[in-house]
């Protein structure tokens, strides 16, 4: 369990230690945690009050639903914050186990639909290795080329969702459009985007 206090100035409301579950009690998903759910308490005798513990995400809009934040909060204070990680746990190498070297790339394109030809590159490095294949200069550069014209676009989109999650809408256009230009460079090539 994690506590959190902080101590104030004689004569102003302080806080009281409270409990709040840690990520390990909670990240198997048998947690009663929601997006909005806080524990609050009034001013005590003491001259302490408890500090406001609110978890936030999953599915709060700023966390895209991959991450879970335990907050203690005194006042609009961070006291502290606890990451809780794994939401977006598909279990991919157990459904490797039953494809083909072939059908393993299909599963790559979906692990990252942001960046599909870095998972794609990463894999078809693996199977070359295991099968002691060589493959032409040429290609290797073509696709290293790729896969680093995927990386730039996936940063653009986080840059731009980004920008958007603090409020800045035009540095979202603007990425956007870039971005778009390079998944139009991808469909000339390939016919995907």
């Amino acid at each position: 369990m994690v506590e959190a206090e902080v101590d104030v100035k004689p004569g102003t409301p302080g806080t009281s230690t409270q409990e709040f579950p840690s990520a390990a009690s909670t990240a198997s998903g048998a947690s009663t945690a929601s997006t909005a759910s806080t524990d609050v308490a009034s001013q005590q005798d003491d001259g302490k009050r408890e500090l406001l513990h609110l978890n936030m995400g999953p599915q709060h809009p700023s966390t895209h639903g991959v991450l879970r934040l335990e907050l203690v909060l005194d006042g609009e204070v961070v006291v502290h914050c606890q990451p809780v990680i794994g939401y977006l746990h598909t279990g991919i190498e157990k459904t490797f186990e039953s494809k083909t070297y072939v059908q393993g790339v299909v599963l790559t394109d979906r692990m990252d639909y942001l960046n599909p030809l870095g998972n794609n590159l990463a894999y078809a490095l693996a199977v070359e290795k295991l099968v002691a294949c060589e493959i032409p200069e040429r290609a290797t550069v073509l696709r290293v080329l790729l896969a680093e014209l995927t990386r730039l676009a996936s940063h653009l989109m986080f840059i731009g969702s980004m920008a958007l999650d603090l409020g800045a809408s035009s540095p979202f256009l603007y990425c956007w459009r870039e971005r778009e230009k390079i998944l139009d460079f991808f469909e000339r090539i390939s016919g995907a985007r």
